[in-house]
């Protein structure tokens, strides 16, 4: 996030509060700003909690003195309720018997869906049996809509939308991948594990804090032939696939982000 955002400006100004606590969620230099932009917003917060090690070392490396306050504190997820949740009766409704592919986030740039769709086209090609669909809304849709067309996917390639309960997909998809130009510590990404699903993600910031490449996902460069070819992998490899998700399931699953953040107020 930016700390020059409305909310950010309300806890500065207006907010008279005993701790103040900043987020931020993405690696600055892949935003196309830099920490040092911020350093006056940044005096007003007891501490700037980093959802990856990436990006606290960005700051302290712009920013020697706040070294003291940039502390990374993961996104906070709850895996008992979304596993309570992903029980609910809504999910995928078309019948397809072939592979089930997911992504989920904002119909945005950030999140490389034009990417998905160009590896998409190359797998589709190749004659694989699969349906990619995406979980999300945005600016981004008509271009996708036309891509779609272009690449004669409308059949592959399915722009679900918004859903109020995203879990059920989670859980009866069977590939997950993050086609992400960018981001911090990927909330899609932690909650697509708690489902022991096999991954592709490409590389982040957080990445390689979430996944361990060949062990628990596999992780490839921003670039569709390289998302395609290791989506492939998957899809004429069981045995690949099972890895992966026993290694998923088998896991610690580390710090408590909520214990973490309750020790902070106290």
């Amino acid at each position: 996030g930016g700390p020059n955002r409305i909310p950010c400006l309300f806890v500065e100004n207006c907010c008279h509060a005993r701790n103040k606590f900043i987020w931020i969620h993405n690696e600055f230099k892949l935003a196309g700003n830099k920490p040092n932009k911020y350093s006056r917003h940044f005096k007003f917060y007891d501490k700037i909690f980093c959802v990856s090690d990436n990006i606290r070392k960005e700051i302290i490396t712009a920013l020697p003195k706040m070294e003291h306050k940039a502390t990374t504190l993961y996104n906070i997820v709850d895996t008992s309720v979304i596993l309570k949740r992903a029980e609910e009766p809504c999910g995928f409704t078309d019948q397809f018997d072939g592979t089930r592919i997911l992504s989920v986030g904002r119909l945005h740039p950030q999140k490389g869906f034009d990417i998905a769709l160009e590896s998409c086209k190359l797998l589709v090609r190749k004659g694989y049996n699969i349906r990619w669909y995406i979980l999300g809304e945005g600016e981004q849709r008509s271009t996708l809509e036309k891509m779609i067309i272009e690449y004669q996917l409308e059949n592959k390639f399915i722009l679900l939308g918004s859903v109020s309960n995203p879990y059920p997909y989670f859980k009866q998809c069977d590939i997950y991948v993050q086609s992400s130009r960018f981001e911090g510590y990927c909330l899609t990404l932690a909650e697509a594990k708690i489902f022991n699903k096999p991954i592709v993600t490409t590389d982040f910031a957080g990445t390689k804090e979430q996944i361990k490449d060949g062990e628990t996902g596999l992780i490839v460069k921003t670039n569709a032939a390289y998302i395609a070819t290791s989506i492939e992998k998957l899809l004429t490899s069981n045995q690949l696939r099972n890895t992966l998700s026993e290694n998923l399931r088998t896991q610690s699953l580390g710090k408590n982000s909520f214990q973490l953040l309750e020790s902070y107020l106290k």
